[in-house]
C-alpha cells in the first residue's frame, strides 16, 4: 500500500504518519510539503491513495484539490483543521472520496481509510488485468475479421474497403483500376486425394505467388478456392486483360510443392474494370463473379465482365414465378445444447424445388435474389412460412424451440421489414418464438442504424443472433449497443480448429468473448464427433451440424422433434 501525504506542516506529518504505521505496519508513505512536489511524485508512481491538506506554500482550497484529482484517480482524502461547512461541500462535489478534519484524526480513522483503499487497489488490479485481456483478445478478433487464417491475406471485408480507397485515389488522378477475381482449377481433388492440410498448403503458396506479383496489400481470399487481385493504374481494358493473364503466368507458370511433391495448378479468372464497371467495391466483385462464371463454363483462361453477364430478364420472371407456384420450401437444421443435448433451436433454410430446373442449390438463387430485389418478397413469406410450421407443430403437442430466420443486408435496410414481421408474427408471440440471424459483414455496412433497426424488430418479441461471426468487422462496440442474444461461430472456423491450433484459439476466444457478454454461442457446420467433443470441451453452449442433423423438410423435421422428446 502506498500512501501520499500534501502537508507542509512537519509535525502534522509525523503524527499522521505514526497513526498509519500502526493501523496498517505495511503501508508506505511518502510526504508531499508543497503541490509541486505532490505532483512529481504522482507523475513518477502509482500511489493507493492520497490525504491532501488543501492549504499548502504554493497552492489553497479547491484549486489544490482539483490539481490532485487531476493528477490520480485513486482515493482522495482531504485533511483541514478548518469546520466550513461550504468547502467541505464543494471539496466532495469536485470527487473527493472524504472530508476528515485533523483534530478527529486517530488510528481507528486511518486504518478503515487504508482498508478502503487496499480493496480499491485491488479491484483497480483485477480491472486491468480484465481489460489487458479483453484489448488481447480484440486485437486477436480484428486479425480475425480482417485476414485469412490460412493464407494470412486480407479477406473480402477489408479487401472490398482497400478496393475502394484505391478506386478514390484513382480517380484523383484520371486513371482507372481493374480487379481479377480468380478460382483455382482441380483444387478440390487436392483436398480429397492429399487432405486439408495439403489443400490449405496449397492455398498458403498461391497467395504468396499473387502478393509477390500484385502486392501483399493488392490480394485477398474471398472464397474457398477463390482469390482477388488489384491491379493499379490500367489504362483500359485491354491492358486489364493483358496484366490478368501476366499475372497467372507469373502464378500458374510453374508447379507448387506440397508436402515434397509437385502440384500443377491452374484458375480460370473474371475481370471488371473501376469506374467503368461500377463504382463500390461488392458491385465490382459480384460482376468478377459473373465474369469468372462465364470464364469456368468456356475454355478461355480470363473473361471481362460485360452489361450482357448480368441478370437477364427471363431470369428474373423464373425466380417471380417461383415465388408464384410455391416452389420455394423450408428446410429446418436443429440447434443442440452441448449440455444437455437437447434440441434447442431451429434455423430455416430456403430451398428451390423448381419444377423445370429440380433442386436448386441456395448459392445459385439467394444472390440472384438480392440483385433483383426479390429477397425483400421471399423474406415475407419465410416469416409466415416459419410461424406456420412452429404453430402446426406446437398444436400436434410439440414443444417448439426458437426458430431462426436468416436476414440479408437488404431485407435488414428495408423500411417495410417490422411491418412484414409484425404481420406475420399477429401480435402474438407465446407459441413459437422467431429468431433473426444476420451477418456481420450486413451489420457492419451502417452500424448506428442496423443497430435501430435491430432494436425496433426486438421490441417485436424477436431475438437476434450475428450469423458468421468472425469473417466481417468484429468490435466490442457493436455488441455492446447491439441488441443481441447469441454469437454463431463460422463453419470455417469450426472444419479447421482441430487441425489448425491457431484456428482453435480463434474459437476459444470467440466462445470466452461471447459468453462473457452473456451472450449464447453457437459453433455451425458441426459435421463431426470430434469437433462435437471438443465443442464441449471448451463450454461453447450450442451446435449446429450434420453431425446431429442434417437440414430436412418441415414432416421429417417433426418427426426429429417427437423422436427426440
Amino acid at each position: 500500500m502506498r500512501i501520499l501525504l500534501l502537508e507542509d506542516m512537519a509535525v502534522t506529518a509525523e503524527v499522521v504518519k505514526g497513526y498509519v504505521a500502526a493501523a496498517a505496519p505495511r503501508a508506505q508513505v511518502e510526504w508531499a510539503a508543497t503541490l509541486s512536489a505532490a505532483l512529481d511524485q504522482l507523475a513518477r508512481g502509482s500511489f493507493d491513495l492520497v490525504l491532501a491538506d488543501l492549504n499548502l506554500p504554493d497552492s489553497t482550497g479547491i484549486a489544490t484539490l482539483e490539481r490532485v484529482l487531476e493528477a490520480t484517480d485513486r482515493l482522495v482524502v482531504v485533511l483541514t483543521s478548518e469546520d466550513e461547512r461550504l468547502m467541505q461541500e464543494a471539496a466532495l462535489e469536485r470527487g473527493a472520496y472524504d472530508f476528515l478534519h485533523k483534530s478527529r484524526l486517530s488510528k481507528a480513522s486511518l486504518g478503515q481509510l487504508v482498508r478502503l483503499a487496499t480493496l480499491q487497489a485491488e479491484t483497480f488490479r483485477i480491472l486491468r488485468q480484465n481489460i489487458a485481456e479483453l484489448e488481447l483478445r480484440q486485437r486477436q478478433l480484428d486479425n480475425l475479421s480482417l485476414y485469412d487464417p490460412v493464407t494470412g491475406v486480407p479477406n473480402r471485408s477489408l479487401f472490398v474497403k482497400r478496393l475502394e480507397e484505391a478506386i478514390g485515389t484513382a480517380a484523383e488522378r484520371g486513371a482507372k483500376t481493374a480487379v481479377v477475381l480468380l478460382d483455382l482449377a482441380r483444387f478440390r481433388g487436392v483436398n480429397e486425394s492429399r487432405g486439408r492440410r495439403a489443400g490449405d498448403e496449397l492455398l498458403s503458396q498461391v497467395a504468396a505467388r499473387l502478393a509477390q506479383s500484385a502486392g501483399r496489400n493488392d490480394v485477398g481470399r474471398v472464397g474457398g478456392d477463390q482469390f482477388v487481385a488489384l491491379l493499379a493504374g490500367v489504362k483500359g481494358r485491354s491492358e486489364a486483360a493483358r496484366r490478368a493473364r501476366s499475372l497467372l503466368g507469373q502464378c500458374f507458370g510453374r508447379a507448387f510443392v506440397v508436402g515434397g511433391e509437385e502440384i500443377h495448378s491452374g484458375a480460370k479468372a473474371g475481370i471488371v474494370v473501376a469506374p467503368n464497371d461500377g463504382a463500390d467495391g461488392e458491385t465490382l466483385l459480384e460482376r468478377a463473379e459473373a465474369a469468372l462464371r462465364k470464364a469456368k463454363q468456356g475454355s478461355e483462361l480470363t473473361v471481362l465482365y460485360s452489361a450482357s453477364l448480368s441478370t437477364t430478364t427471363a431470369e428474373r420472371n423464373r425466380l417471380r414465378l417461383a415465388l408464384r407456384n410455391r416452389e420455394f420450401v423450408h428446410y429446418y437444421q436443429p440447434k443442440i445444447d452441448l449440455t444437455s443435448e437437447r434440441i434447442v433451436g431451429l434455423e430455416a433454410l430456403i430451398r428451390w424445388e423448381s419444377r423445370e430446373l429440380g433442386v436448386v442449390p441456395p448459392d445459385r438463387f439467394l444472390p440472384l435474389m438480392e440483385e433483383t430485389g426479390l429477397i425483400l418478397d421471399v423474406s415475407a413469406w419465410s416469416f409466415r412460412q416459419a410461424l406456420e410450421d412452429g404453430r402446426r407443430w406446437a398444436q400436434a403437442g410439440l414443444r417448439v424451440p426458437p426458430i431462426a430466420v436468416n436476414l440479408s443486408a437488404l431485407q435488414l435496410r428495408d423500411p417495410s421489414l417490422p411491418g412484414l414481421l409484425e404481420q406475420a408474427l399477429g401480435g402474438a408471440t407465446e407459441s413459437v418464438r422467431l429468431e433473426l440471424e444476420v451477418t456481420e459483414n450486413a451489420l457492419m455496412q451502417d452500424l448506428e442504424d442496423s443497430v435501430r433497426r435491430l432494436h425496433a424488430l426486438r421490441a417485436l418479441g424477436t431475438s437476434i443472433a450475428i450469423d458468421d461471426f468472425g469473417t466481417g468487422y468484429s468490435s466490442l462496440a457493436y455488441l455492446a449497443k447491439a441488441p443481441v442474444q447469441s454469437l454463431k461461430v463460422d463453419r470455417s472456423f469450426v472444419a479447421d480448429m482441430l487441425e489448425r491450433p491457431a484456428t482453435m484459439t480463434l474459437v476459444r476466444t470467440i466462445i470466452s468473448l461471447g459468453q462473457s457478454l452473456g451472450l449464447k454461442v453457437v459453433a455451425e457446420g458441426v459435421d463431426g464427433m470430434d469437433q462435437a467433443k471438443m465443442l464441449r470441451l471448451l463450454r461453447c453452449d450450442q451446435m449446429q451440424g450434420n453431425c446431429f442433423c442434417a437440414p430436412v423438410p418441415a414432416p421429417e423435421l417433426e418427426q426429429v422433434l417427437r423422436r427426440h422428446a
